[in-house]
């Protein structure tokens, strides 16, 4: 995959990013369309909420692991370049552990069936 797509003036649109944000937006899509299908929209304001929460810690999750895991040398020289994720450096282990610590949180606190939320997840996450 070219890590480009184009350059919009200075500003490069990374393939990377633009396919994450592609596939998180098309997730929640479907995750919205069963909420509608199987009549359980009184989550649908949670799962928009949650989703923010989600790509927030996410985002940070797959940093800090990335950063301390994977080039904790490197960031340790350079420790202004730790926050500069436009610089790359993101991992999935971090990003998925993020996700899942902060969802759960969440449920938690709203208290919040996990199970059926899970399950209502499920097909919107393969994406």
């Amino acid at each position: 995959m070219h890590q480009y797509w184009l350059h919009i003036g200075s500003f490069p649109l990374r393939a990377y990013g633009t396919v994450f944000i592609l596939a998180f937006l098309a997730g929640l899509a479907v995750v919205l369309y069963l909420l509608k299908a199987e009549h359980r929209e009184q989550y649908a304001d949670h799962f928009l909420s949650l989703s923010l929460w989600v790509l927030v810690a996410g985002i940070v999750g797959a940093r800090f692991w990335q950063v301390f895991f994977f080039d904790w040398s490197f960031y340790a020289a350079h420790p202004g370049d730790i926050a500069a994720i436009w610089h790359g450096g993101l991992s999935i282990q971090g990003g998925v552990v993020g996700a899942l610590v902060a969802a759960v949180i969440y449920i938690r606190k709203y208290r919040l069936p996990f199970w059926d939320l899970a399950d209502l997840a499920a097909p919107g996450l393969i994406l």
